[in-house]
């Protein structure tokens, strides 16, 4: 519409991530397993964590956004919060906030109003028409207005709004959208009852971004080595699906200030600077990929070729792990499809000149010979990586690599070069 291009308003929409202390009161309730390539080890999640979390698992978490152990939401079902300010008003809002110490970073998720709003999202409700809302909780820890005041569909919208009273309280300053999980509750909520925690990342309720027909997503960080390990977990999105709905990737290191991209045009231009150009890594180079699987396969015949004698005992799958995904010898064996990913994001390669007839054992053993045979052929660092009794490389692993938890040290080594 004509009447929207103004510095003060949006057509996007922002989810920000913030720091969150698993011993505090507020704490949201987490998966237990993140699963092997993305370990926390504090007891406090930092926003890039929750970002990469998010992209990794195709996820973003429904909550009841707990405040002194009450629940902000109101209604029967836990929702995601986003804001319409504009890029430059977040940038600034969120930078003096959190240096304030209040709950919000600058680390976020962006997507399209219309794309948002077509799957279900809303702007909040701020303040009613009368003040008697006969608020009451269940059981469950659920805030209910009396539904004669607000249906229970939108219940979840509502946020309180009273810039009158002794004590102000006022967010009409998060210009906030929500989006509702209307999905069932009942397997996650009876997890958490039995056992006091949830296991699994697929067992909470969210937003599953790319079942979603979410098309356009913007990622923003503050560095541009936070950048370039994003592209990394995009990249892993791309190569297993075939598409990916993120399409930039704004740092903020990348303006000199934030009032210059105060106009809706100015910001669009920052945005099309950030886009994620994907074809130098997707984009097959027949020469370069015939050359180099030519060269991986004799070095895989090799291998084979010098364990002459066949070792028999346990079964189980062993492959090839390659480190960087960004390497010419990942993109050609993606391009040859000789390369699988698993759920944990791992560029696995199989083997398949060893023969079926080894061991488990001898097998992992070959393996880490030829990722010596790689390193020295190719220059990229590689492992091994096995599963016991099954040939399916989202089972838990047997072994891998001892150098398992370096392999993004390196990767970020290589990305400062």
């Amino acid at each position: 519409m004509k009447n929207t291009k103004r510095y003060d308003l949006s057509d996007r929409l922002i989810h920000f991530f913030r720091e969150v202390d698993t011993h505090s009161k507020d704490y949201v309730i987490f998966p237990e397993n993140w699963g092997f390539d993305h370990i926390a080890e504090d007891n406090v999640y930092n926003p890039f964590f929750l970002l990469r979390a998010a992209i990794r698992h195709n996820k973003i978490f429904a909550t009841w956004s707990i405040r002194n152990n009450n629940r902000t939401i109101y209604g029967n079902r836990p929702a995601i919060c986003f804001t319409e300010m504009p890029l430059a008003a977040f940038l600034e809002t969120s930078s003096k906030r959190e240096k304030q110490g209040q709950a919000i970073s600058s680390y976020g998720l962006s997507f399209l109003k219309s794309e948002l709003y077509k799957i279900g999202a809303r702007p909040v409700i701020y303040g009613l028409s009368t003040n008697e809302l006969n608020i009451y909780k269940t059981k469950k820890g659920e805030r209910m207005i009396d539904q004669s005041v607000l249906p229970m569909i939108e219940q979840y919208r509502y946020v309180t709004y009273n810039p009158s009273s002794f004590k102000k309280i006022d967010w009409t300053h998060e210009r906030e959208w929500r989006y509702p999980y209307n999905k069932s509750l009942i397997d996650f909520e009876k997890e958490l009852e039995e056992y006091g925690i949830v296991s699994e990342v697929e067992d909470f309720p969210g937003l599953e971004i790319l079942e979603e027909g979410i098309s356009d997503i913007g990622v923003i960080v503050k560095t541009e080595m936070e950048a370039k390990l994003i592209l990394c977990d995009i990249l892993v999105i791309f190569d297993r699906n075939g598409h990916s709905p993120f399409k930039f990737i704004f740092y903020t290191e990348q303006i000199e200030k934030i009032k210059s991209i105060l106009e809706p045009s100015q910001e669009r231009k920052e945005i099309i600077k950030s886009t994620i150009d994907l074809s130098v890594y997707i984009n097959p180079d027949e020469e370069r990929d015939n050359k180099i699987y030519k060269l991986f396969t004799l070095l895989v015949k090799e291998v084979e070729n010098n364990y002459q004698e066949i070792e028999r005992g346990e079964f189980g799958g062993c492959w090839l792990w390659i480190y960087d995904s960004l390497s010419d010898l990942s993109r050609a064996l993606i391009n040859k499809e000789r390369i699988e990913i698993n759920r944990e994001g791992k560029y696995l390669c199989f083997p398949y000149e060893f023969s079926d007839s080894r061991s488990l054992f001898q097998r992992e053993d070959m393996t880490k010979e030829l990722a010596k045979k790689v390193k020295n052929t190719f220059g990229v660092d590689c492992g091994y990586y096995s599963v016991l009794n099954s040939d399916d490389y989202n089972d838990v692993p047997f072994y891998c690599s001892q150098d398992y938890e370096k392999y993004e040290d390196r990767l970020i080594n290589k990305l400062k070069n």
